[in-house]
């Protein structure tokens, strides 16, 4: 875009005065804005590897349970699960990052959900 097409246009935007900035100097503003939900998705991509492991630690727990008889049904065994899950990922992140972020169970619900409603389905048919 010429320079002579910017005046034009930030003049009428910024009001009659023009840009408030030099001839041949141009600057852009832009924000970024990041929700809580897309930082826990971040926080848990970086770390995929470690949470993978925890994840599997958590279904080594549930090895040689009887699943259908111990809960009442898919809903508390899906409670207990992720509680045990965040239990191993707090252990690890509780002294290097101070803990975990806030709502990241609900990201990890979203990750691991139909992974945890297939073990109780294996373990309960």
């Amino acid at each position: 875009m010429q320079l002579k097409n910017l005046k034009k246009i930030s003049g009428k935007i910024l009001g009659k005065k023009g840009p408030p900035f030099k001839e041949g100097c141009i600057f852009i503003t832009m924000k970024i804005i990041i929700t809580e939900s897309q930082m826990n998705g971040l926080w848990l991509k970086r770390r995929y590897d470690v949470v993978e492991k925890s994840y599997n630690d958590t279904v080594e727990l549930f090895d040689g349970v009887d699943i259908c008889t111990r809960y009442d049904g898919l809903d508390e065994f899906i409670d207990m699960f992720f509680w045990w899950f965040l239990r191993t990922l707090e252990d690890i992140y509780y002294y290097e990052e101070g803990g975990l972020p806030d709502n990241i169970k609900e990201k990890l619900m979203e990750y691991y959900k139909h992974k945890v409603i297939e073990i109780y389905d294996e373990s309960c048919s």
